[in-house]
This record gives C-alpha cells, sequence and structure tokens, in this order.
C-alpha cells in the first residue's frame, strides 16, 4: 500500500498558527482603534464600516480588543510552553539518569 503525497499538508495546517502569530505581532498596527477606549454614543452596535465586528456594551471595538487579545494569548502561551519544555527537559534528563 503507497502512502499518498503530503507535501503540502503540513504547511495548509500550520497556516492558521502563522496568521495568528502575525496578527499578534502586528497588532499595534492593524488595530483600527485603541481597544480600551469608551464610546458610550457607539454601544452595542452590530457590523458597519467603522467597526467591523460591532462594539461592546462600553462601546470599545471589537476587532480592536481581538486584535490586542492576541498578543496576550500569544505571550501566556510561549511562557507556558517554555516552562512545559523545562519541567520536560528536567523529569526526562532525571529518568534517563535514574
Amino acid at each position: 500500500m503507497r502512502l499518498a503525497n503530503l507535501s503540502g499538508l503540513p504547511w495548509l495546517s500550520l497556516a492558521p498558527v502563522i496568521v495568528f502569530v502575525l496578527l499578534a505581532i502586528f497588532a499595534p498596527l492593524l488595530m483600527p482603534y485603541d481597544p480600551a477606549m469608551q464610546d458610550y454614543s457607539a454601544t452595542l452596535q452590530g457590523p458597519s464600516a467603522a467597526h467591523w465586528l460591532g462594539t461592546d456594551y462600553l462601546g470599545r471595538d471589537m476587532v480592536s480588543r481581538l486584535l490586542g487579545g492576541a498578543r496576550v494569548s500569544l505571550v501566556a502561551m510561549a511562557i507556558v510552553l517554555v516552562t512545559a519544555l523545562v519541567i520536560g527537559v528536567v523529569i526526562g534528563s532525571f529518568a534517563g539518569y535514574v
């Protein structure tokens, strides 16, 4: 039985991760509004040309808040991965030594 050619599949599955990382890195350049800026005259608006995903109950732009949250998520993910790597290497080294 011959396996199918999977040369493009790993890159295809990695594409959303790359897009997420690029959006998080360039978030300050892409944010149309300050994510913490409140505009009470624009509360709970639906999607429009000014606010692509609408606004929340305080009038904050949802696209800006999502992009700002992507930065926080990326940093948290990096901290967790580095911590898991260090713990895994220490436990694995100890187990291999013993």
